[in-house]
């Protein structure tokens, strides 16, 4: 089911307590001053306040026992009086996950990640099992994609990825030049070789409005497209609960969606540029004008593929021809 998991997860004898610590601590520590909850006046409702996605986190970890913010002022590195003796990586669209650093009492250091579940998933070289750290493969990897990422990211849920590692000491600056980020940059040291503790799916429902207003849309005579940093799964998804991908035109008989009318914005860049011996890439007008009036949904997407969306759309005259853009 959809129901809350973490009241389910704190009395789950089969999660070990150790578990149970540092998924909180994670939640707690690995998220912005900025997001956090109150209650109102019944004493039950949450009122939460900044990302909605952290929380989404922030209450499992008090369900698991955990109050974020005892928790932050507990953690050194974390608390207000300590936090320069922390080291911490905001969230970038580049990166699509965020990290803390925080000093251990016996030395060393403990990194915190999130993000993106397979981002977190291609950074991950172990996972967190009956107290122990066990190597993980690529065919446990396929695995996590197929029976839990894929699953949820169907019903339209938000998959984020959770894992940490030790560390004997951590340089904020250092890169891996082996591992790149989404846009292509090397990915930061202390956001590698990292422990998967889970992965949860947060339901962040349409609201009832949507799908009529985009209906409107259309019979005004006005386009919607869907532009966003979810996976491609759950954007698709998405758009079909809210009439963006509609089940007639966009998709075959087995309600698959048809080519080009989604896509991650990897796909879309490789489809819209061309390429050079060096691999400088420059925008093909003409490409691009094969591939918009099909595209419904861009997944993955990050800022620069919402500029060339823009400006390959002001730039084009493909409108004139309404037949083509019909699909």
């Amino acid at each position: 089911g959809t129901e809350p998991v973490g009241p389910r997860v704190a009395v789950d004898t089969t999660v070990d307590a150790d578990r149970k610590k540092l998924l909180a601590y994670l939640m707690c520590v690995c998220t912005m001053d900025e997001s956090g909850f109150r209650y109102g006046d019944d004493g039950k409702t949450p009122i939460f306040l900044g990302n909605p996605t952290e929380c989404a986190l922030l209450k499992m970890a008090e369900e698991l026992g955990y109050k974020y913010a005892d928790v932050r002022e507990l953690v050194v590195g974390r608390s207000a009086n300590t936090i320069d003796q922390g080291v911490s990586k905001v969230f970038t669209s580049a990166r699509k996950m965020m990290s803390w650093a925080v000093p251990k009492p016996e030395g060393g250091y403990r990194v915190y990640a999130k993000g993106a579940s397979e981002i977190i998933l291609s950074r991950v070289v172990n996972m967190f099992q009956a107290g122990t750290q066990v190597k993980m493969d690529d065919a446990e990897v396929d695995n996590l994609t197929d029976m839990v990422i894929s699953k949820f990211a169907k019903l339209a849920m938000r998959t984020i990825g959770l894992a940490y590692k030790d560390v004997d000491t951590v340089d904020s600056d250092e890169v891996d030049t082996l591992i790149k980020n989404t846009d292509g940059s090397p990915a930061f040291s202390m956001e590698t070789g990292l422990t998967l503790l889970g992965i949860v799916g947060i339901e962040d429902p349409l609201r009832p409005q949507v799908a009529p207003a985009i209906a409107r849309c259309y019979k005004a005579g006005i386009d919607v497209r869907m532009v966003t940093g979810d996976n491609l799964a759950t954007a698709i998804a998405i758009a079909k609960g809210a009439g963006i991908l509609n089940m007639e035109l966009h998709c075959d008989e087995n309600g698959q969606v048809l080519p080009k009318r989604a896509m991650e914005g990897k796909v879309f860049r490789k489809m819209v540029h061309d390429y050079c011996a060096d691999g400088e890439a420059t925008f093909n007008q003409a490409k691009f004008d094969e591939v918009w009036p099909y595209l419904r949904v861009l997944a993955r997407s990050s800022p620069d593929d919402k500029l060339t969306l823009a400006k390959g759309l002001n730039a084009s005259l493909v409108f004139q021809d309404k037949e083509k853009c019909r699909m």
